[in-house]
């Protein structure tokens, strides 16, 4: 059998670590367990990782740089703006919300850190800040810049985002879970592209109709 090097273990060791903390929790996963799921010795874990608290301190920075990069900055919004019409824009941003699709890794950490909210700080802070308020202050950026470029009618831009954000947040909730359980995703999918052509009855500009 061929050796993986450091990094390759070391990158096992935290997949593995991540499936098993999604399935079991965090405090019902031991350090003996994610080592004979890997195939090491316990020993050799603790050249990557002092244990698993920085195993779960490096899988909450891997989930909230990659959330990070979902964000659009102000600069990408305008642009965005200024190519396409409101339709387009809104199913854009509902793409980036079904992201965790097309991440097995997203999909498990949500898991995890919708399991340790409860009883784990940082885990508290990524659901209420990286999850909840830097995306929903995206959102509503887009729709501040959608109503200035007359892309869409005058609309109180946070009630009309909290309406966009909330039911899709809880759509892609239901869709990650679904796809736990290896369900169809069918009818929540088609849901979401339901919800976003409600909200764009709700903002378009009435010229349009």
């Amino acid at each position: 059998m061929k050796r993986d090097n450091g990094k390759n273990t070391k990158q096992r060791i935290f997949e593995t670590a991540i499936d098993l903390f999604s399935r079991y929790g965090y405090n019902g996963v031991s350090i003996r367990l994610i080592t004979r799921k890997v195939g090491i010795k316990e020993s050799s874990l603790y050249n990557h990782f002092s244990g698993k608290s920085e195993i779960l301190s490096a899988i909450f920075d891997y989930y909230q740089e990659e959330i990070r990069k979902m964000i659009p900055t102000e600069k990408e919004i305008r642009n965005l703006v200024s190519s396409y019409p409101a339709d387009v824009i809104l199913e854009s941003m509902l793409s980036q919300s079904k992201y965790y699709g097309k991440n097995p890794l997203m999909e498990k950490i949500f898991r995890i850190v919708t399991i340790e909210q409860y009883h784990n700080k940082r885990a508290r802070d990524i659901m209420l800040i990286d999850m909840d308020e830097i995306p929903r202050r995206s959102i509503e950026k887009a729709f501040e810049i959608m109503v200035e470029n007359n892309l869409i009618k005058e609309v109180d831009t946070r009630q009309v985002t909290m309406q966009y954000f909330y039911v899709l947040q809880s759509l892609v909730a239901k869709l990650i879970t679904l796809k736990c359980f290896g369900m169809s995703t069918d009818k929540v999918e088609k849901s979401m592209y339901r919800h976003i052509g409600l909200i764009y009855e709700t903002v378009r500009k009435q010229e349009e109709e």
